[in-house]
């Protein structure tokens, strides 16, 4: 099943879909989203590095155990018609937010968050 969605093995399949139902509970039970950390990370994939993201040592300074790791989980795992369509409304509910809170920048927000500066190119690469 993992290959149907263009990922290496069950096993990392598996933490994309743990960490998935982490970030759903955390929504469930009114828990703050937008900085949460989980305690499971996704693996190194493909698109930390078509992304370009940091790393720290050996490790990627973002998308691994942050909300932007959830957000990679779904670029894999939803169809690609989907996967715009969720990107389109989260793009709009950040803009929203920014607009509605001048005392948190861009930057600030998207950090807290756990997502690069360039996430937005996501769906530019192939999985």
């Amino acid at each position: 099943m993992a290959k149907r969605f263009g990922i290496g093995n069950p096993k990392e399949l598996s933490s994309f879909i743990r960490v998935l139902a982490l970030y759903r509970n955390v929504c469930a039970h009114g828990e703050r989203l937008f900085s949460h950390r989980c305690y499971v990370e996704i693996p190194d994939t493909a698109l930390h590095a078509k992304l370009g993201i940091e790393k720290i040592g050996p490790d990627y300074a973002c998308g691994k155990v942050d909300v932007f790791s959830a957000v990679i989980a779904l670029r894999y795992l939803l169809r690609d018609d989907e996967f715009k369509a969720f990107k389109a409304k989260l793009v709009k509910c950040v803009n929203g937010y920014l607009s509605s809170d001048e005392s948190i920048g861009e930057e600030r927000l998207l950090e807290a968050m756990g997502f690069p500066a360039e996430w937005k190119k996501i769906t530019r690469y192939k999985l």
